[in-house]
């Protein structure tokens, strides 16, 4: 039986390991199958460990294949991300996907997918979009519910599996003592990413094998970004940032302004239309210099599965599916357009912080437990 969770583990922390021992728990027989996003995250944010080092990390801690969800499926709304993860994990056959959830129940998914499917929603995301708010903001009000962060993606996750008509159960596992969105900590050891990025305090709430990849400079920082990126907008002209996905409205003008810190130019920015996810989706799109065109010819061709690591158990998983499907592996220009930009993101991150992210993705998969 395989087990398919969807994760980003930026970074890994003791939250995430309660999750694998439930799932471990409710499976004790399962192969798990993680689909992880690599260098950047899905609010537009880059990781704070290496994607190889992250797989790394999954694998000494009990996940048996962990595949790449790339950068053009990671850096999207929910919906898109959700749809992109379990189409990858229904490749692999897999019978179950268990998520965090803050409500832990399956059925308000199904509610709210009724709903949503009611004549009356469209007009009330219209409704709202009028009033000036994103569209992602307008389709949560025309819910009438403040779902949070993990439960919107399991929303979406459920979804998916409806929409494409596959036979995988979604079961969730509730989030406890902790909120995704915390940035605070409690002394129990668990914390949320988002505190371990923002405090850059690491100790007692990660794994220790996580610890070794993090010091208190927490070198890769997506803030370090910022001059990199005021210098892509200058060089750019408004008809270059016109053709820069997500950017739409005359957001470009805006784009242009100077302010002096991240956080400064952040506010500036985020409104009832752009919220802060997609102010920094839209900021790694120009710094990256990700067309329309490119994300629209990346969209449209065959998904791509790509393996970043596996142990003995992923080693069969694979084998199984060699004859079926393409699977991708080390990687090179030309193979196909995700995967090109997946390169050009490595090439930007390795000028920015002066480590190798290009090599890495030419040397193969991690493989755990081998010798």
């Amino acid at each position: 039986m395989n087990v398919g969770i969807i994760v980003e583990y930026n970074p890994l922390h003791n939250g995430h390991i309660i999750h694998l021992q439930k799932v471990k728990k409710m499976y004790p027989e399962a192969k798990i199958i993680a689909c992880m996003s690599g260098n950047v995250s899905m609010r537009g944010e880059i990781s704070v460990i290496k994607k190889f080092d992250k797989t790394k990390l999954a694998l000494e801690n009990g996940i048996d294949l962990i595949v790449e969800l790339p950068a053009t499926y990671t850096m999207q709304s929910a919906e898109i991300f959700a749809d992109y993860a379990v189409k990858i994990l229904n490749s692999f056959d897999v019978e179950v996907i268990v998520c965090g959830s803050e409500e832990d129940n399956t059925k308000l998914y199904e509610e709210l997918y009724l709903l949503e499917k009611s004549p009356f929603f469209q007009e009330k995301i219209k409704k709202n979009l009028n009033l000036g708010y994103s569209y992602a903001k307008s389709y949560r009000l025309a819910l009438n519910l403040d779902l949070k962060s993990n439960d919107v993606l399991g929303f979406n996750y459920y979804k998916a599996i409806i929409k494409n008509n596959y036979s995988i159960c979604l079961k969730t596992i509730k989030r406890e003592k902790t909120d995704y969105l915390d940035s605070n900590f409690n002394d129990q050891n668990i914390a949320s990413a988002k505190a371990i990025r923002k405090q850059k305090i690491f100790h007692n709430y990660v794994p220790e094998n996580v610890e070794r990849y993090l010091d208190k400079n927490m070198l890769i920082d997506h803030k370090n970004i910022f001059p990199f990126y005021q210098y892509s907008l200058l060089e750019k002209s408004s008809l270059a940032l016109k053709n820069i996905f997500l950017i739409d409205e005359g957001l470009e003008n805006r784009l242009k302004t100077s302010l002096k810190t991240y956080d400064e130019y952040l506010d500036h920015l985020v409104s009832k239309r752009y919220t802060a996810s997609k102010i920094q989706r839209i900021m790694l799109y120009v710094l990256f210099n990700i067309t329309k065109d490119e994300m629209a010819k990346s969209l449209s061709e065959d998904i791509i599965i790509r393996i970043l690591g596996y142990n003995r158990n992923g080693l069969e998983i694979i084998k199984g599916k060699k004859k079926e499907m393409k699977l991708y592996t080390n990687i090179k220009e030309g193979l196909s357009y995700t995967l090109d930009i997946e390169l050009k993101i490595a090439k930007i991150l390795s000028l920015i912080f002066k480590i190798d992210y290009f090599s890495d993705e030419q040397k193969g998969p991690v493989m755990y437990q081998f010798d």
